[in-house]
């Protein structure tokens, strides 16, 4: 027999407290516990096969992406850059993925800017290389004697000093986009840095007979490089002389505007082609009618001057003819 006691004390008063003891044979135990074993034991096997399932469902859910995340990152270090993760599985592991594809893109966009610089720069450098090439051989073979040596050295001159623009360009774009050095901040005043860029290339514009028309009333003060600041806007209004025919005039025009100081740059060439505002800034684009003695890196350089100042450059084609270019720049 099994026994079990409880004590008991009664809730009403005057009454002496009690133990209750329930008996009940151990064979009872036994046949209820034969006549449960075999639900026990199909419930049981119906639990693990369950658990077993979803456990399977679970592992392939979480451990799939991450198997194919691994694959990609392997295909990735061996030099496969278009690899790209399915994004799947749960939140965490699909944010995983979605941050691969967003590393793998940036990295894939930056190789191919590189390759595309490299082709730029190394189709840059061939042409005044191959001219002084050929003029110096020429005057080592004797070829270039008397008086035809005067012009070939001129040559060689004037595409030696082509080459050092293009590096000392190329020197000043990587510089500014990569942040270093540390530019100045001081106050400085856009209208007497306008002036300044006016100013320089009075003489240039006068030769190429085109009239620079300048109002920069009520322009904001800025805080940057003066040297610097004054390179950006000498670089986009000798762009604008540059593209301007002759009898034509460069409007500068300067104003503030949502706390900004504005100048736009006018001038009364072509215009721009087709999608080239998305190009302009580029190293080394010129455009159709570029000269040819030019980098193709003053606009490239005028950009980076003003992104380094928390600023930017766009450009647009204007209804009358020409092109415009705007700078912003926050103001002082």
């Amino acid at each position: 027999w099994l026994f079990v006691q409880q004590a008991f004390r009664p809730a009403a008063a005057g009454l002496n407290p009690a133990i209750i003891v329930v008996a009940r044979p151990r064979a009872a135990f036994g046949d209820a516990l034969r006549a449960l074993l075999p639900s026990l034991l199909v419930a049981g096997v119906v639990a693990a096969g369950f658990a077993l399932i979803v456990a399977g469902l679970l592992s392939r859910t979480i451990t799939r992406p991450l198997r194919e995340l691994v694959a990609g990152a392997r295909r990735f270090a061996r030099g496969e850059y278009r690899t790209r993760v399915p994004v799947a599985g749960p939140s965490e592991v699909a944010e995983l993925g979605g941050a691969f594809n967003e590393m793998a893109g940036e990295i894939e966009r930056a190789r191919d800017s590189e390759q595309a610089f490299l082709a730029d720069i190394s189709h840059e450098l061939r042409t005044p290389l191959t001219s002084i090439q050929g003029f110096a051989q020429a005057i080592a073979d004797g070829e270039a004697a008397g008086e035809a040596a005067p012009p070939a050295a001129k040559i060689i001159q004037r595409e030696s000093r082509r080459l050092i623009r293009m590096v000392e360009g190329l020197l000043e774009v990587a510089k500014l986009q990569a942040g270093g050095p540390e530019l100045a901040r001081e106050r400085v005043e856009v209208t007497a840095l306008v002036s300044g860029a006016v100013a320089a290339l009075e003489v240039q514009a006068h030769e190429a007979g085109v009239t620079l028309d300048v109002t920069t009333d009520g322009l904001p003060a800025v805080r940057g490089d003066p040297d610097k600041l004054a390179q950006l806007f000498t670089n986009l209004i000798d762009n604008a002389v540059k593209h301007s025919p002759r009898g034509a005039s460069v409007a500068v025009r300067g104003a503030r505007e949502d706390g900004q100081a504005v100048v736009r740059v006018r001038d009364a060439g072509s215009g721009l082609p087709g999608g080239a505002q998305t190009r302009l800034f580029r190293r080394f684009y010129r455009g159709e009618n570029a000269q040819r003695d030019g980098a193709g890196l003053g606009l490239a350089i005028a950009q980076a001057i003003a992104v380094a100042h928390g600023g930017a450059i766009t450009a647009r084609n204007v209804d009358e003819g020409g092109a415009e270019f705007t700078v912003r720049l926050p103001s002082a």
